[in-house]
């Protein structure tokens, strides 16, 4: 796999060993290697936005923000955006 983080990467192979047809990753590098596997990528902000759907949190924005705070998550205002509208779809 091209220069992948080892975590991406593993996560990854285990999707694909276990034939599964999305897994979590949020750097767009491992989501193109994963989507050329066709492996549907899920990120951190669209499932936290599909969590609040279904009323499992109550504000993705407020946990997105807190990542970002103390973990120094990286995203921009168009992927969240673009998140909390593919939450209708299901996971």
């Amino acid at each position: 796999m091209p220069e992948l983080e080892e975590g991406e990467a593993e996560s990854i192979i285990q999707a694909q060993e276990k034939g599964a047809d999305r897994v979590i990753l949020d750097e767009k590098k491992a989501r193109r290697v994963a989507s050329n596997m066709s492996i549907q990528p899920v990120g951190v902000a669209r499932l936290l936005f599909r969590l609040q759907l279904d009323g499992h949190i109550e504000d993705a924005r407020k946990l997105i923000n807190k990542l970002r705070r103390e973990l120094k998550f990286r995203i921009s205002e168009d992927v969240i955006k673009e998140a909390s509208l593919k939450a209708q779809e299901p996971i």
